[in-house]
């Protein structure tokens, strides 16, 4: 089970850490499941929740917000997930749509 520090990060229950984890989409028997590991240690932290469109950042410090907000306020860590390979390619184009439509 995850375990959120106070600002709701995920935090890895075997280092500590709370940065932002390596997510990656992951096959399962039920389909694909968006999975968060600690970057440091590598340890599994949890499966994140797979809607159809991804519409909030899962993770990080802007956990929780529409990623059309996150372009409002911080464009320049969109860019930084758009250039992070260990993002998973949802997360990514989620990311580049919210930039694509402040350009406009």
């Amino acid at each position: 089970m995850d375990n959120p520090d106070a600002d709701g990060n995920l935090k890895c229950n075997q280092c500590g850490v709370t940065d932002v984890p390596v997510v990656k989409e992951m096959p399962h028997s039920k389909g694909m499941h968006i999975t968060a590991y600690c970057y440091h240690c590598g340890k599994y932290i949890k499966h994140l929740p797979k809607t159809t469109v991804l519409e909030a950042m899962p993770f990080g410090k802007y956990n929780g917000m529409p990623f059309a907000q996150i372009a409002d306020i911080d464009p320049e860590y969109l860019k930084w997930l758009c250039d992070t390979e260990e993002i998973s390619q949802r997360i990514r184009e989620a990311a580049e749509g919210a930039l694509f439509l402040i350009d406009k």
